[in-house]
């Protein structure tokens, strides 16, 4: 099947969920949806997909989930998603995007989840999610960003997951409201904390190039620090008094030649 026929959503107006991966579905036309006003799922992963054209899904307002994982999708026009105002899960993972428009989430302010993990992503805007108030995960892992500002995600409510691993970040700065961060195998040097009492639980920074625990700025209700394979030479019990709830800590993979311990009877 080369493309979807409108017919289609005409003589089956009330689906609501429509399954189409691994079909060999090359193009989709504007019109292809346009009967489609109760549809609320949509799956056409693992198909020969390469563009996502404007007003794509005008007719079917009330889509919920949309999953374009798996496709060669390379390029996404800026209004693809137009009138998608109750889009809650968007999969664009494992394409061959390379660039974004600043303004293509602009009008999908229900997303939750966003998934653009193993496409060719060198650049983010850094509004790129603003108007995405709802989003609690996102994967940007397996592209090619340079830099990522996470400063956009910082609001009055928790931000569950966001994972940019397998990029090539240099630093990191990190919002109060964020529960876990993955950033493994980029080039960090520099972690910062953003706003006060941060709600991080989760930190995943192995395969970086931090020299020392002390970059790491203080997380409170820090579980879980991952620290392997970075170059940190030294290391002194003290440093990680600042993480009060930690439980795990990893930093197998250093080249870690001192350990001493200047810890105080008040630890």
């Amino acid at each position: 099947m080369v493309s979807i026929p409108t017919a289609v959503f005409k003589k089956l107006s009330s689906v609501e969920t429509f399954d189409g991966g691994n079909s060999g579905i090359k193009n989709l036309m504007s019109s292809t949806f346009m009967d489609a006003s109760k549809l609320r799922e949509l799956n056409l992963t693992n198909n020969k997909i390469s563009l996502l054209r404007n007003d794509l899904f005008v007719g079917a307002t009330k889509l919920n989930v949309l999953d374009f994982s798996q496709n060669s999708i390379s390029e996404v026009q800026e209004n693809a998603f137009n009138g998608l105002k109750q889009l809650k899960v968007l999969k664009l993972n494992n394409n061959q995007i390379a660039n974004l428009s600043p303004n293509v989430f602009s009008k999908n302010t229900a997303l939750e989840e966003v998934d653009l993990h193993g496409n060719s992503l060198s650049k983010l805007d850094d509004a790129q999610f603003a108007a995405c108030s709802d989003l609690v995960a996102l994967n940007v892992s397996h592209n090619a960003l340079q830099k990522f500002d996470l400063r956009q995600f910082l609001r009055d409510w928790s931000v569950d997951s966001i994972d940019v691993s397998f990029n090539r970040l240099k630093a990191v700065s990190i919002p109060k409201n964020l529960r876990k961060l993955v950033a493994s195998n980029n080039q960090i040097q520099m972690v910062e904390s953003l706003g006060k009492d941060p709600s991080l639980i989760f930190l995943r920074l192995s395969h970086n190039k931090l020299t020392s625990v002390d970059q790491v700025p203080s997380f409170n209700k820090l579980i879980t620090l991952d620290l392997s394979y970075n170059a940190i030479e030294s290391f002194d019990f003290s440093s990680v008094t600042k993480y009060r709830n930690l439980i795990l800590l990893k930093l197998d993979g250093n080249r870690i030649s001192t350990i001493t311990n200047s810890l105080t009877s008040d630890w």
